[in-house]
């Protein structure tokens, strides 16, 4: 049988952003859904994590889930056998991109929620149109389901995120990194940074993805993971 994996979304995102990937990954394994919010920041929702996680899985994390996914790794590398970074950093985030972020918090704040997220996330620089709009209903969908106080804690958790570039250095699991072409959070950079320290990395850059490549792009994502994992054992 099939390690379980475990994933873990980007920011103002659930399971919904997932179900392709879900469904494709189901019939050779368990999957486990690990939202990164709640008291604390990165460091304390990769710890909780790894409380409830099996004894041994694989990781795929998102966003804002990679910087928790690349947290569990370090604290248990002995439990992760592979792990898939779509998106993430090793450095901290730079003052210019915190100031405007700042500003997109009091937008939120003010009830203006789902255009701070949209704006974030590069939805509102997208061309209109069909896929367009259906990435807009789903991303404000969720938003709105998490709230504020989900979108606060978050945001905050990837202004406070620490420099790690030394530290990613002790992870030993393979590790395919995939940078999203067009993603405003995570530049392509910051992935290509990573995989010279990431010991046993592989980076992919995804022509064409944003942000949301999950949801842009899910059977191309669920590909690519699906030929990264291990396969399953079968038993005789």
């Amino acid at each position: 049988m099939a390690e379980p994996l475990i994933l873990i979304p980007t920011l103002m995102a659930d399971a919904r952003a997932y179900l392709s990937l879900i469904n494709a990954q189901l019939p050779r394994r368990a999957v486990h859904i690990v939202l990164p919010q709640g008291p604390g920041g990165v460091s304390d929702w990769a710890a909780r994590a790894l409380r409830e996680a099996p004894p041994r899985f694989c990781l795929v994390g998102h966003g804002l889930g990679a910087l928790v996914a690349a947290e569990m790794a370090l604290g248990a590398p002995d439990r992760v056998s592979r792990m898939v970074l779509i998106g993430g950093a090793a450095q901290p985030d730079i003052p210019a991109r915190i100031a405007d972020q700042e500003k997109l918090l009091v937008q939120a704040g003010a009830g203006s929620l789902g255009a701070a997220v949209l704006s974030l996330t590069g939805i509102s620089e997208m061309p209109t149109g069909a896929d367009r709009a259906a990435l807009e209903d789903l991303v404000l969908a969720m938003s709105f389901d998490l709230g504020v106080k989900v979108f606060t804690q978050q945001l905050r958790a990837l202004q406070r995120r620490t420099d790690r570039q030394a530290r990613l250095r002790k992870i030993p699991c393979p590790t395919l990194l995939l940078a999203a072409e067009r993603d405003p959070v995570f530049a392509p950079r910051q992935l290509e940074l990573m995989s010279h320290m990431l010991p046993n990395a592989s980076l992919r850059q995804i022509s064409g993805a944003g942000f949301w490549m999950p949801v842009e792009m899910p059977q191309r994502l669920a590909e690519l993971i699906s030929d990264f994992l291990p396969e399953p054992l079968m038993l005789e």
